[in-house]
């Protein structure tokens, strides 16, 4: 079996490169005004899972800053507005349960928060209840489950990247 692997470092300066457009803006006559994109906080400790969860935000057209672990996550939180947290729940430093529960308290209480953990039974889904967690994702995550659970807790829903 072949082994392949992507840098996602080149897909992005790729994609930077192919954003810039050498057409003058007073070209292409007037311009819609921006839409808000929603910003996701992803607080995600394994790097291969963070840089699959910024792909698969950056194609469903959403913002995504990382938080590797849930002290960072709830430091995010103090300087910085998001629409919606993917927490992963088995983290070093501080887990997604006490980060949660760290968010629910602060002044940010009602953001939407979503557990991403590959611990599926019943008393997982219930521990995250308990710790103010949302909804729940089960990795590995797919593209159209991702899809549908940001839907789902984010409204008007943006349009995907081209």
């Amino acid at each position: 079996m072949e082994r392949r692997t992507i840098d996602f470092d080149s897909q992005r300066t790729a994609q930077e490169s192919a954003d810039i457009s050498p057409v003058p803006a007073d070209a292409l006559g007037p311009q819609p005004a921006p839409q808000k994109r929603y910003c996701v906080l992803v607080a995600e400790d394994n790097p291969t899972n963070r840089a699959v969860a910024l792909a698969q935000l950056r194609k469903l057209g959403y913002d995504a800053q990382v938080a590797i672990n849930g002290a960072e996550a709830v430091e995010a939180l103090l300087h910085r507005s998001f629409d919606l947290i993917l927490m992963d729940c088995e983290m070093p430093t501080m887990d997604g349960y006490e980060a949660t529960r760290r968010i629910r308290a602060s002044p940010q209480s009602r953001i939407p928060i979503i557990a991403v953990t590959a611990q599926t039974m019943f008393e997982n889904r219930d521990r995250c209840v308990r710790a103010g967690m949302d909804d729940f994702l089960p990795k590995p995550v797919d593209m159209k489950r991702l899809g549908a659970m940001l839907a789902k807790w984010s409204s008007p829903i943006p349009s995907p990247a081209p």
